[in-house]
């Protein structure tokens, strides 16, 4: 059987509106480099690469977007705002421990 596309393992995936509301009260915008964005927030970031919000992480979660395989510089400093290199990432993806977002 086909899954929804607004779940994932059984469990619902949240909007990033929903994800937003989550995070609180905005604080700051750094500029990690051109057009490469990270937004505090009390109580999470967000990484946004132009108008794009690509992952969401708060002090327990990591998100990211649902089709967060853009190009080689957004992909470098969305490594760099997880923490995580390529293999890392696609491991935790693997095991369940990042969620998606949709818009």
């Amino acid at each position: 059987m086909k899954k929804s596309e607004s779940t994932m393992k059984g469990l619902r995936m949240k909007t990033l509106n929903e994800l937003i509301q989550e995070l609180g009260n905005f604080k700051y915008v750094t500029k990690i480099q051109n057009n490469q964005y990270e937004i505090v927030f009390e109580k999470g970031f967000i990484f946004q690469s132009y108008q794009t919000i690509m992952a969401v992480k708060t002090w327990n979660e990591i998100y990211l977007r649902e089709n967060w395989q853009i190009s080689n510089t957004t992909s470098k400093y969305l490594y760099q705002f997880l923490d995580l290199d390529r293999k890392e990432l696609l491991q935790k993806i693997k095991e369940n421990k990042i969620q998606f977002f949709k818009d």
